[in-house]
């Protein structure tokens, strides 16, 4: 494990008492340390706390350091500008107690500490109490484990023979035998146990690993169905909590997280799915009119500064904006970022930002979706309307909200405050009260243009061969969303059926899914099912399911 060790000006004169104390404590653990601050008072290059937040997210964000020591004066300040960046979680440590509960508690990955408040003649005894208490930290750990694995300390065999004693997982004696003997490998046997559902994608620290899908009916805003994976049993939750159950639940050290409802809590970029949003904006506001095409060339050249990409770099040619929805191209939306920012000869970006939340809101997106269950707030897109244009920028929206807008994109125009509650009964069963989900606004827009957009959606899902055999015509929207360049991108998937006089929508996120076919064929499973086109028993085996490839950057 490699512990960066950051002071800063006020402090510097401290750097070897609090790096030699450092070391004597980590590095009989195996950790090592590097002192990327300022190594004493008379060093010419003078750090102040701001600085050491930038280097300590570049270091931690580029991975030179899996955890930053720092610290100022009284210690806030420094932690205050570490926490100012992505992915660093700095906690304000003063002594040991603060560092147990860090650990325990937040799991971060960066501590500040005072190096002059309250510094005195135990100073030194406490940090090494302090440093002690970062190796109880559960994410430090994991850390360590990965690093032992990646480098070959632990071997594949070994993992799989820890999985076995510590009963992690549970399998046939013979089967168990036949690995233990090498007449399988660890590589098959852990497929095995991947495909039979004895051991989950997150506790592998694999992708994808979570997911949410929401079913509504179009015509009334109800949701028919929530599902977060990973999820619990709500029976062992009921009527008396069990108190076993629900303490692994909390301790899971796997990244399952299955209290988190990822349906309504989870926010990802909506990628491509979003291109109904920009749509709709390039109808109405006249930039773009429904015949008219817009030349792909695969490159955007308007924007001087790192100019964006279609997915399909060699280009689509002329396409209209129906077409561009069944290509999900990114030239024509990016065309139409470009012009909605555009007034006079001059862009600009605030005026395109204005108009694309404008048209956000008409489905929605500005607000949480309705149910009556805690839900994140959405968030439209500030900066970049070209790219906002196609879900990126800072778009980021629940599966529930997504699950508004597709219902609204369905029935042509009308956006319902989504409701799980269909009556409210007592417990003689007299009914208290009938609910159903109210009328948001609604969106008039002419018919021409919902039929240009129904029309690409429909010719989206033609075009998958997983779906030539379903009885029933399915209208959607990929979308592939990057986020993490070290992890897959999140793969969407929002659609309706029957096209022709739409009942139902299904929306289905796979975080860090790779690949939108992956959701894609999950909403196909689920209208199989729910127009009785397949039996529960054809599509819960009781064994994972395979899915067809798909193109990882095709939409």
């Amino acid at each position: 494990m490699k512990i960066a060790l950051i002071n800063e000006n006020s402090q510097a004169a401290k750097n070897e008492l609090i790096c030699s104390t450092l070391k004597k404590v980590v590095e009989p653990m195996g950790h090592e340390v590097y002192n990327y601050g300022m190594c004493g008072a008379e060093d010419p290059n003078s750090l102040t706390y701001v600085q050491n937040g930038i280097l300590a997210a570049v270091l931690l964000n580029s991975g030179a350091a899996d955890y930053v020591i720092t610290g100022c004066g009284t210690g806030e300040g420094a932690m205050l500008a570490c926490n100012s960046f992505p992915k660093v979680l700095c906690g304000h440590i003063t002594s040991p107690l603060d560092a147990y509960l860090f650990s325990q508690v937040n799991d971060g990955n960066c501590i500040a500490l005072p190096f002059a408040e309250n510094f005195g003649w135990g100073g030194e005894l406490n940090l090494e109490y302090i440093f002690e208490n970062i190796d109880n930290n559960t994410g430090f750990n994991k850390k360590i484990y990965k690093y032992m694995i990646r480098d070959n300390a632990i071997s594949g065999r070994q993992v799989c023979l820890i999985l076995l004693e510590q009963s992690i997982i549970n399998i046939e004696e013979e089967e168990a035998a036949r690995f233990t003997s090498g007449l399988v490998s660890p590589y098959e046997f852990m497929l095995d146990r991947i495909r039979n559902l004895d051991i989950t994608p997150a506790q592998l620290a694999l992708d994808p690993h979570s997911a949410s899908l929401v079913l509504t009916d179009v015509n009334t805003g109800e949701v028919l169905a929530l599902v977060s994976y990973p999820s619990y049993d709500n029976n062992r939750m009921a009527n008396g909590v069990d108190a076993e159950y629900f303490s692994a639940l909390r301790n899971d050290l796997s990244d399952l997280t299955p209290m988190i409802n990822y349906a309504t809590y989870q926010k990802t970029a909506p990628g491509s799915t979003f291109k109904m949003v920009s749509a709709t904006a390039a109808l109405m506001e006249g930039v773009i009119d429904i015949p008219t095409p817009v030349n792909c060339t695969g490159t955007f050249d308007k924007i001087e500064q790192q100019p964006p990409h279609c997915w399909n770099r060699s280009g689509h040619g002329s396409l209209s904006i129906t077409g561009a929805i069944q290509h999900s191209c990114n030239i024509l939306f990016y065309e139409v970022g470009y012009r909605l920012g555009t007034v006079g000869e001059r862009y600009m970006t605030d005026v395109g930002l204005q108009k694309l939340e404008k048209y956000a809101d008409m489905y929605g997106l500005t607000e949480p979706s309705g149910v009556e269950i805690e839900e994140s707030a959405p968030q439209i897109s500030d900066i970049d309307p070209v790219r906002s244009a196609i879900g990126q920028g800072t778009n980021n929206f629940t599966t529930a909200g997504l699950a508004r807008y597709i219902t609204t994109v369905a029935n042509s125009g009308t956006c319902y405050n989504l409701t799980l509650v269909d009556k409210i009964q007592n417990l003689n069963d007299d009914y208290v009260a009938e609910n159903e989900a109210q009328v948001r606004n609604h969106i008039d827009m002419d018919q021409s243009y919902w039929d240009a957009i129904h029309t690409g959606m429909r010719q989206v899902v033609e075009a998958k061969r997983y779906y030539a055999d379903l009885d029933v015509n399915v209208a959607g929207k990929t979308g592939t969303a990057q986020e993490d360049l070290s992890r897959p991108n999140h793969a969407l998937f929002i659609s309706y059926a029957p096209y022709e006089d739409p009942e139902i929508s299904v929306t289905v996120r796979v975080a860090y899914g790779y690949t939108s076919d992956y959701s894609a064929q999950i909403a196909r499973d689920v209208y199989a099912y729910y127009y009785g086109l397949k039996d529960e028993s054809e599509i819960v085996t009781g064994t994972a399911g395979t899915l067809e490839r798909g193109a990882i950057n095709a939409d």
